[in-house]
């Protein structure tokens, strides 16, 4: 999985020295901290804050305020119970601390608008659609699952790009709603929020 990851960084860092080339100041590049707040029947499972999650991507911003691109990134997540007591092959019962961790590899494609004025700050709405691969494991004692799967997902956006006057750099907040459709394994479903905070290279 890591292998497939670092290909795809360097696939958009190639994108991006052939852009520049042509386009520097309407392609935007971002790089982003996020902290993750998992909901619905995920939830259930981990109910803690994530601080680990971050993301790389990039939109190319036309003259009417469209906005095209992707993005590639993770988070990860975990959790440690108190001593439960479960049923395991429907024969044994098993009383012991969970070790619940959940790593999300997000690989998806964006089109938005974002607001152009000759203001600083410039809002925009993104809605991006790709691929989820997740890694889920569990420990329960000496008892150890791990399940990986990919699914469709689905992400909007809102947010705002924060220029620095002339410097061709800036920031970004947003916050997004991951959902990986169809999750199965132990969940119905997958969903998270994600608060993002980072920088933008391209004004």
């Amino acid at each position: 999985m890591k292998k497939y990851f670092l290909i795809s960084i360097i696939a958009l860092c190639a994108v991006f020295f052939t852009k520049t080339a042509t386009a520097q100041y309407e392609t935007h590049w971002e790089i982003q901290w996020n902290v993750s707040v998992p909901t619905g029947d995920f939830e259930n499972w981990i109910n803690e804050t994530s601080v680990r999650g971050m993301e790389f991507g990039g939109n190319y911003h036309f003259e009417t305020g469209v906005t095209l691109g992707g993005a590639i990134g993770y988070a990860a997540f975990f959790k440690k119970t108190g001593k439960i007591t479960v049923d395991y092959d429907n024969t044994n019962t098993v009383t012991a601390i969970h070790f619940r961790d959940l790593y999300s590899y997000f690989f998806v494609a964006e089109g938005g608008y974002a607001y152009q004025s000759d203001f600083f700050i410039s809002p925009y709405a993104r809605i991006g659609i790709g691929a989820y691969y997740t890694e889920q494991v569990t420990q329960i004692g000496l008892i150890y699952w791990r399940d990986e799967t990919w699914n469709f997902g689905l992400r909007p956006e809102i947010g705002a790009l924060i220029e620095i006057p002339n410097s061709g750099m800036g920031f970004i907040v947003n916050a997004k709603y991951n959902s990986a459709l169809n999750y199965g394994n132990n969940l119905n479903n997958l969903n998270y929020f994600a608060f993002g905070v980072g920088i933008i290279f391209g004004f």
